[in-house]
Parts: C-alpha cells; structure tokens; sequence
C-alpha cells in the first residue's frame, strides 16, 4: 500500500495566452459537471481541502498553467478513501500508464481500488490523449448511463 496520494494537476496551454479575467472566471464561478450546477467554485473546495490554486505564465514559450495543489492524505485517509471509491460505482477512473504525476506504486492501487472501472491507456502522460477519439469513446462509455 502507498504511504500517501497527492494530487498535482497543471493543465497547460499553449498558443494564445488565457487572460486573466478567463482564469478568473474558472476559478470563482460556480461548476458544472455534466449538466449539474453545484453552489461552489473551484476556489470553494480547494479551500476546503487546504489546497492552493494559481495561474502561471511562461511568456518565452507561450504556455500558461492553470495549477492545482490538493494536500496529501494521511494513511488512515487512504484506507477510508479507498473503501470509499471501492463502494461507489458512480466513480470510475481514466488514466494513463505513463502519467507523470503517479508515484511508484500508485497505478497498482488504483487499479487494484477501482477494478473494473479503472481504463488505462498504455501512453498520453498527462493529459495528453484527452482528444483520441478511443479516449473519448471510453469517457462517453463510462458515463453514457448516467445522464
């Protein structure tokens, strides 16, 4: 079992730089998952979770950042989240073999947690197939009965 999971997401851009007022806006305003609007923002359950949230420039490249700190759980949090995510077929997981925010050791548990409802594609890194119509065909798959 792993010592810990943490969460470091930094979606990237590249081309044309997303605007303040655009990075603003995905982080203040309410969500929507899938037609369902929640109360909160994306800074609410950051918050929530001791967790930070910033924009970055790299203006040399033309890429910005949109990054994304949740803490990392203790081992007794591990136990509850993974019986949590065993118990609850709503929740599925669609990743990548070659993802680079995995550490040693954390594919075997995920995939050993979710089972069935684990999808792995052999390479994409992070976020890097999210536009293969095989990747999408899988998100619309898992998610098609549940509308």
């Amino acid at each position: 079992m792993i010592e810990h999971l943490e969460s470091r997401i930094a979606p990237a851009f590249t081309g044309a730089v997303v605007g303040t007022e655009t990075t603003l806006t995905w982080e203040l305003e309410p969500m929507k998952v899938g037609g369902e609007a929640s109360p909160l923002s994306l800074r609410d359950v950051i918050e929530r979770h001791g967790g930070e949230i910033w924009y970055q420039r790299e203006k040399a490249a033309h890429r910005s950042y949109f990054r994304l700190l949740v803490p990392a759980a203790t081992p007794q949090q591990d136990v509850a989240s993974a019986a949590f995510l065993r118990g609850d077929s709503r929740i599925g997981l669609l990743t990548n073999r070659d993802e680079i925010i995995l550490s040693p050791g954390e594919l075997a548990w995920l995939e050993d947690v979710f089972g069935p409802r684990a999808i792995l594609f052999d390479e994409g890194g992070h976020c890097g197939n999210y536009l293969r119509t095989d990747v999408v065909a899988a998100i619309d798959a898992f998610f098609g009965g549940r509308r």
